[in-house]
């Protein structure tokens, strides 16, 4: 199913902006009076008919709504961004498949950017959501310093993945799909020694993905898969 993104349908919107237009109409050659499927990437599909066609405004009529429940606990992750902007976009379209509900860029000690621009981010997530046919679009947050993004942080059950803790259990034998659960990646060179002294003090647990050393976006995915797929 092809899927096109308008996040006011609801609200009344019934077209969509000029980006989804022009994929429709130009790339691929929708018609007035063809049926085309619309999320608002909180959880509705829509199955519309096209009424007017231009490249920068195609209107729709909403024939049928469809919803899908939200799960039982959410996916917060927080990860360092690395220096390659095309891994953090690898990381963020995986991320959207597997079913994650939160993303944050931190910045800590060994960070490898200093900003991010998550309107490009936003764009590929949007991109992953209907190419996956999901049907909610993660909350993509600005980034943040790590101490500022402990202070903010709700979650009850919190993670962070530190390879060279010899004791820390594996995520998967800790977390538990009753709470909304926040899983913490730090950056390549890890996080500083004072760091994960904070966060040990701000009840993260740390925990282990496996028995080897993983790139930052590789631990995110593998972080995010088990996390998506805990069993009650």
């Amino acid at each position: 199913m092809q899927l096109f993104y308008c996040p006011d349908i609801e609200r009344g919107v019934r077209y969509l902006n000029p980006d989804e237009s022009r994929h429709c109409i130009k790339v691929l050659r929708k018609k007035t009076g063809e049926i085309i499927h619309i999320t608002d990437g909180q959880g509705n599909f829509f199955e519309s008919q096209l009424t007017e066609t231009s490249q920068s405004k195609c209107s729709v009529k909403v024939l049928t709504k469809s919803s899908v429940r939200r799960p039982d606990y959410s996916v917060h992750i927080a990860i360092a961004p690395t220096k390659s902007l095309d891994r953090v976009e690898w990381f963020i379209e995986k991320a959207v498949e597997i079913g994650v509900q939160k993303i944050t860029f931190i910045r800590s000690r060994y960070s490898e950017r200093e900003e991010i621009k998550t309107d490009r981010i936003r764009k590929k997530a949007i991109g992953a959501m209907k190419q996956s046919v999901r049907a909610f679009l993660p909350e993509i947050h600005e980034m943040i310093k790590l101490d500022a993004f402990i202070q903010s942080t709700r979650e009850k059950q919190r993670f962070v993945a530190h390879m060279d803790e010899q004791s820390a259990s594996h995520l998967k034998d800790l977390a538990e799909p009753s709470d909304d659960l926040l899983i913490l990646i730090g950056p390549e060179g890890g996080f500083a020694a004072e760091e994960i002294e904070l966060l040990k003090n701000n009840n993260f647990k740390l925990v282990k993905l496996g028995d080897h050393r993983l790139r930052t976006e590789t631990a995110g995915i593998v972080a995010c898969t088990i996390l998506a797929n805990l069993k009650y």
